[in-house]
């Protein structure tokens, strides 16, 4: 039992730490194939329904909200193993550690009295 705790340990302390989850939509990049004058239907296939729905000024206005991380992968590049009797270290310095920064996309669009796409930004 000890054996296979041991060796399970180090299978697990020497594989590389990654995980990848889905980024959420980035709607900043999909709002290059909006174009004013979209009804609110073409705009909800290409983007989806909005985060929040609201009137402004009689004109009704879509807020799409996006907070992710562009990639969530954590690698580390080297480690240093320590191997004592009946024990396990296992040492990583911070600056072996990478991983990527969070972005936020937001998106606000308003459309006139006849539900066409006016303003976007």
């Amino acid at each position: 039992m000890r054996k296979i705790l041991f060796l399970l340990s180090i299978s697990i302390l020497l594989s590389s730490c990654t995980s990848s989850v889905r980024p959420e939509i980035n709607y900043r990049n999909l709002s290059s194939k909006l174009s004013i004058g979209m009804t609110q239907n073409e705009v909800i296939k290409i983007l989806g329904y909005p985060y929040k729905k609201q009137i402004e000024s009689n004109k009704e206005v879509f807020y799409y909200i996006s907070r992710g991380e562009v990639s969530t992968t954590t690698k580390i590049l080297n480690r240093t193993v320590l191997l004592v009797p009946n024990v396990l270290y296992s040492i990583v310095k911070p600056e072996q550690i990478l991983s990527e920064e969070a972005y936020s996309s937001e998106l606000t669009l308003k459309f006139d009295e006849n539900s066409k796409l006016e303003e976007f930004k």
